[in-house]
């Protein structure tokens, strides 16, 4: 089957609700087989590693790009661990969206890895961007944060293999281990949407 590589930038196409979560069988993919089996048996420092060389290659993209581009939302095809209605996204609600999940990983992880179970319940309606902030501002913050969250896991997480868990709407109940390998699978996604937008803008 030839996959789509068609892009539109029409106003704000009819997209499923925040939140409505992956199609049927790539939930249960996600459920059964990436986080018990994948995330949950992943290295720590490997993971490190992985998310530092794609937010590399995420700020590498951002390279020569006007405020005017970075804030052009681009409609991008359907795409592997990416909800629908975040598909009508600019780079820089991307980048946003980014600095907000990191965020509040880091906050579980930090929690995880001291054995500290979070409050509340992880949501990914919770976490898309508003798209009001100026685009400069949100890639001083994305580069800002990824300089210093690795190191600030290693210094702050006491216990790599704690057994406490917080619970991921699309993974089910993680430990720290698998939420940590979740940063560099999150940021993976969505440096494949921010090459995506950037082909829209040659249509």
């Amino acid at each position: 089957m030839e996959e789509n590589h068609s892009f539109t930038m029409n106003p704000e196409p009819k997209l499923a609700p925040p939140g409505a979560g992956l199609p049927f069988l790539t939930a249960l993919l996600a459920r059964y087989i990436t986080g018990p089996l994948i995330a949950a048996n992943s290295d720590w420092d490997k993971n490190a590693n992985h998310f530092e060389q794609l937010n590399h290659k995420i700020l590498l993209e951002l390279q020569g790009l006007d405020p005017g581009l970075l804030e052009q939302k681009v409609l991008v095809p359907p795409q592997a661990g990416l909800e629908d209605s975040s598909r009508y996204w600019s780079i820089s609600m991307t980048l946003e969206h980014l600095c907000i999940v990191n965020a509040a990983m880091k906050r579980v992880i930090l929690a995880l890895g001291n054995g500290i179970a979070p409050e509340g319940e992880a949501s990914t309606a919770a976490v898309k961007p508003a798209g009001q902030t100026p685009s400069s501002q949100v890639v001083q913050e994305f580069s800002a944060q990824v300089a210093t969250l690795n190191d600030d896991l290693t210094k702050g997480v006491k216990d790599r293999t704690s057994k406490i868990r917080f619970k991921h709407p699309w993974f089910g109940p993680m430990t720290a281990r698998q939420w940590q390998w979740l940063l560099h699978a999150h940021a993976g996604v969505h440096l494949k949407q921010i090459r995506a937008i950037k082909r829209g803008f040659e249509k």
